[in-house]
């Protein structure tokens, strides 16, 4: 049996600390730098080859924007208590595959959601795959298409059927679970480069498209556009979006480093977090989902961690961090049974982490 670091929420303020990076980097990129992280079990696709991809340099805010002393969350809301121990004997990582294209393995690995049945699915977008585990890690099926080109973002619709952001073909497309086919698709020409999508209902999706800078609703049985999210906003790289249980629309507004929050009726309540590394800031978050209780978790990208935020926008914790193997974390996913699953890699997601979380009450805790 795969066993999972075990991670538990607590309310305790306070983070693990970050390591220091070289003072010698680009503005908006972080140096590289290999760190050790201790002891435990870990679920991952391990890379053993050096990789030398890097994104495209993006104007940031300015360092006299950053905030260092963010809001911080009340007591009633998550804390994260780590159970690693680096002075107990080690354990070792599960190694399921090397980098590549073949069917349990995965090269650039830009997203992970939960699908209905609480198998992840995984999108592989240099290999035009989707790929299907389960949240322990084992390997499912592996859907390919030549209509999923560069799939970068998918969400489970219902009816037997996932709905997948095509760079390449700059279109969402529908994909069978069944058989792996392609039953439709839409938006040729409207998107210019679609990348996160989330459901609202089994006919309707949210797509991020992060050159157009624009965040719409889309009905998936025609295609129509059904609405606009933050048309008086100005996104900057809106990357990834997700659905909180209470119907909040959260848009990782990458380029602003920044989260937006919109209602259920796409009205815009709030923004939260600006360039920096300190407590609460980003630097270009990507992946976003949410708990049960509207807690926001982002994988903040080249600050290589995943932060959790509460519903208010305040700064809960870092509940994992390059400590535990987290470098440049892209696509985050949580299941029903608090799995943590988080696509990362040195310099392009190529493994996929999983990390068992545990809900501690604070009432609990004191008894």
């Amino acid at each position: 049996m795969t066993t999972v670091d075990c991670i538990s929420y607590e309310h305790v303020h306070g983070s693990p600390t970050i390591p220091e990076e070289s003072t010698e980097r680009h503005d908006n990129m972080p140096t590289r730098k290999k760190v050790s992280f201790g002891h435990g079990t870990i679920v991952l696709f391990d890379d053993e080859e050096e990789e030398h991809a890097t994104e495209p340099a993006r104007k940031t805010c300015t360092p006299h924007d950053v905030d260092d002393t963010p809001s911080i969350a009340p007591e009633d809301t998550y804390k994260l208590r780590s159970e690693y121990n680096e002075d107990e004997q080690p354990g070792s990582r599960v190694k399921f595959c090397q980098t590549g294209s073949q069917s349990g393995q995965l090269h650039h690995a830009t997203d992970v959601g939960v699908m209905g049945n609480g198998d992840l699915v995984v999108t592989d977008m240099i290999c035009s795959k989707l790929k299907v585990f389960t949240s322990s890690g084992v390997v499912g099926c592996v859907y390919a298409a030549d209509d999923v080109s560069e799939p970068w973002g998918a969400t489970d619709i219902g009816s037997e059927k996932i709905a997948v952001t095509s760079r390449k073909s700059q279109s969402v497309v529908i994909v069978c679970k069944t058989w792996g086919n392609v039953l439709k698709r839409f938006g040729n020409g409207f998107f210019k480069s679609p990348c996160g999508i989330t459901n609202v209902g089994d006919s309707t999706v949210i797509v991020t498209d992060d050159v157009a800078n624009r965040v719409s609703i889309h009905d998936v049985n025609g295609g129509k556009v059904v609405a606009y999210i933050g048309e008086h906003l100005q996104f900057k790289n809106p990357r990834y979006v997700a659905v909180s249980a209470n119907g909040n629309i959260i848009v990782s507004d990458s380029g602003n480093h920044s989260i937006k929050v919109f209602d259920r009726n796409r009205n815009f309540v709030r923004s939260f977090g600006k360039y920096g590394r300190s407590d609460g800031c980003f630097r270009f978050p990507h992946g976003v989902c949410t708990d049960s209780h509207n807690n926001i978790l982002v994988a903040d990208q080249y600050n290589s961690r995943v932060s959790v935020f509460d519903e208010l926008g305040r700064f809960s914790c870092h509940i994992v961090t390059s400590l535990h193997g987290v470098q440049h974390p892209q696509g985050v996913a949580l299941t029903s049974d608090l799995r943590l699953c988080v696509t990362v890699g040195d310099m392009k997601p190529n493994r996929l982490l999983i990390f068992q979380l545990d809900r501690i009450d604070k009432e609990t805790e004191e008894s």
